[in-house]
């Protein structure tokens, strides 16, 4: 577990991300317009919280291992619990912090774009300033984002199907940062994920596969291109598979080979 402090500034940290990521959002939405509401909520996903993403889940999740396995206290708690059982126990945990944290931002941002936007911005839903009518304007976002079939019921619909989305994202590198703690018990460790993050986004661009880049496709999916669901859920998939196997095989031999010793 973190230390009081650490922990409380960790706390501090994620709540003031989320407190500027409303700011932000509200504050370019503010003078604009959306074919739908959907929108509205794409534009506050496509700001900082795109890009810092990955760090702030590898703080969630793997954080306690990371100062653990530096601190030799995964040692020290083998004669006490085995250490497959408390390996797991610090993954479950990591994944539901993580779950916790963005089912919270995305009710959030959900409840700002869907409520607090248009208040303040009455003329936010103009579609026929896109030349669409509202009905064009659903069918369109439901053909450019996997999520878009949710817009048809609603703003609240499309943000809650966002925020199941955000936390699966959430899941996935979650145990990917776990994943790389526990191959490399380095401090540097932590950085890794963000490394694959940017790295793989980078790569898929350059083979021109953009529909496969974690940058568009998480914490939730950009409406930049036309993804359908199951592209779009591939990459997550293919990498939380990856990384289950990468844990499970470090927890099946870890005492083979001493490591953790």
């Amino acid at each position: 577990m973190l230390r009081l402090w650490p922990r409380f500034f960790v706390t501090l940290g994620l709540a003031s991300l989320l407190a500027l990521h409303l700011y932000l959002g509200t504050e370019n939405t503010a003078n604009s317009a959306y074919s739908t509401l959907a929108g509205v909520f794409g534009e506050y996903m496509n700001g900082l919280i795109r890009l810092v993403f990955p760090f702030i889940v590898t703080l969630l999740a793997a954080m306690p291992l990371r100062n653990q396995t530096s601190e030799n206290f995964i040692h020290q708690t083998r004669g006490r619990t085995s250490l497959a059982r408390h390996l797991l126990g610090l993954v479950k945990d990591g994944v539901a912090a993580n779950a916790i944290y963005f089912t919270v931002f995305g009710l959030a941002t959900t409840a700002a774009a869907t409520f607090v936007v248009p208040a303040l911005n009455p003329e936010v839903l103009q579609p026929t300033s896109y030349g669409l009518t509202a009905e064009n304007a659903l069918k369109l976002i439901a053909q450019q984002n996997p999520l878009g079939f949710a817009a048809a019921f609603g703003g609240i619909a499309f943000g809650i199907a966002s925020t199941a989305w955000m936390v699966c994202s959430s899941t996935v590198f979650s145990l990917l940062a776990f994943a790389c703690v526990l191959v490399t018990r380095r401090r540097a460790a932590i950085l890794i994920p963000l490394g694959i993050y940017i790295g793989e986004s980078v790569i898929t661009q350059v083979l021109n596969a953009p529909k496969l880049s974690f940058l568009l496709l998480m914490p939730t999916p950009s409406s930049m291109g036309s993804f359908d669901f199951v592209t779009a859920a591939l990459p997550g998939f293919v990498a939380s598979i990856l990384s289950c196997a990468t844990i499970w095989l470090v927890i099946r031999y870890a005492p083979k080979y001493g490591w953790f010793a």
